[in-house]
C-alpha cells in the first residue's frame, strides 16, 4: 500500500483539523472553514465566523461542529457548505477543546467543550451542564486542553495540571482522576477501548477500564523525546504529532 503525501496551501493559520467523511476540514484563525479533498488539490473555503475558530469535531459523515473565540458553537454542513445552526454558549472564558458524540438524528447530539477551570456538556436541545475543575494555585487556572467521549455518559479530559479526569455526563459529576504526568496533558486518544494520554512531558500513559468498571493507568512509557500535541489511532497503533516530528 502506497503512502500519499499531499501539501495544501491554505493561506491562513490553522488551529484545528478533522476528517469529516472523506474530506479534511480545517478550523482557521480568520474564521473560515477550509475543506480539502485528499485525492486532488482542490481546497474550498467558507466564512463561518468573524473571529478565530479554535476547534472542529466531526458529526457523522457530512457535518462538523466548530467553536469560536466569541463562545459560539456552529453546526456546519460540509457537503452544502452552510451553517445549519449556531448557538451562543454564554461562556465568558476562552475555549480550548471540543469533542462530539452522536448523529444529527432526533437531536441525540452531545458536545463536550473544555475551557478555563470548567468542562461543559451540551445536548441537542442546547441544555448545558458545567463541571468544575480544581486549581493547583489560586492565581493559576486549570486549562482543559483535550476532551474525549469514551461512550455515551462518559467523557475524559486532559488538563494543564497533568491530570486525566473521567466525568459522568448524566449527572455532571467527577468519577475519578489519574495523575501520572508531570506537566500538561495536551492530547487524548481512544483506541480499541483503551485511552492514551500524552502532552508536554515525554510520557505516554495507557489507561484501561478494569472489570469492576474503574479506570486505571496500566502502563507509562517514555518513548518520545518531545511534547506530543495530538494523537490518533489506526489499526493497532497510536500516532502522535509534535513540533518537529511525528512518532508512533
Amino acid at each position: 500500500m502506497g503512502v500519499m503525501n499531499r501539501r495544501y496551501s491554505l493561506g491562513v493559520k490553522v488551529e484545528d483539523a478533522s476528517w469529516v467523511g472523506d474530506k479534511t476540514v480545517f478550523a482557521c484563525l480568520d474564521g473560515t472553514v477550509k475543506i480539502a479533498y485528499p485525492h486532488s488539490n482542490i481546497v474550498e473555503s467558507s466564512q463561518v465566523a468573524s473571529c478565530p475558530l479554535f476547534g472542529v469535531s466531526p458529526l457523522g459523515q457530512s457535518k462538523a461542529v466548530f467553536i469560536s473565540h466569541s463562545s459560539m458553537l456552529y453546526y456546519f454542513n460540509v457537503e452544502e457548505k452552510i451553517i445549519v445552526k449556531s448557538v451562543s454558549l454564554g461562556i465568558e472564558t476562552r475555549l480550548f477543546s471540543l469533542a462530539t458524540l452522536g448523529e444529527c438524528v432526533s437531536c441525540q447530539i452531545f458536545v463536550a467543550i473544555g475551557g478555563l477551570d470548567s468542562l461543559w456538556i451540551l445536548n441537542g436541545h442546547n441544555e448545558k451542564k458545567e463541571m468544575k475543575l480544581g486549581r493547583i494555585a489560586s492565581r493559576m487556572g486549570t486549562i482543559v486542553w483535550s476532551v474525549l467521549f469514551v461512550r455515551d455518559g462518559l467523557v475524559a479530559s486532559g488538563d494543564s495540571t497533568g491530570t486525566v479526569s473521567f466525568w459522568n455526563t448524566h449527572n455532571a459529576t467527577l468519577i475519578t482522576s489519574i495523575i501520572r504526568h508531570e506537566a500538561d496533558v495536551l492530547s487524548l486518544c481512544l483506541l480499541n477501548g483503551t485511552i492514551y494520554a500524552a502532552g508536554v512531558d515525554p510520557t505516554i500513559v495507557v489507561i484501561e477500564e478494569m472489570s469492576c468498571g474503574e479506570w486505571k493507568d496500566t502502563l507509562t512509557k517514555r518513548i518520545v523525546t518531545r511534547d506530543v500535541r495530538c494523537m490518533t489511532g489506526w489499526g493497532n497503533a497510536v500516532y502522535g504529532g509534535g513540533c518537529t516530528a511525528n512518532e508512533n
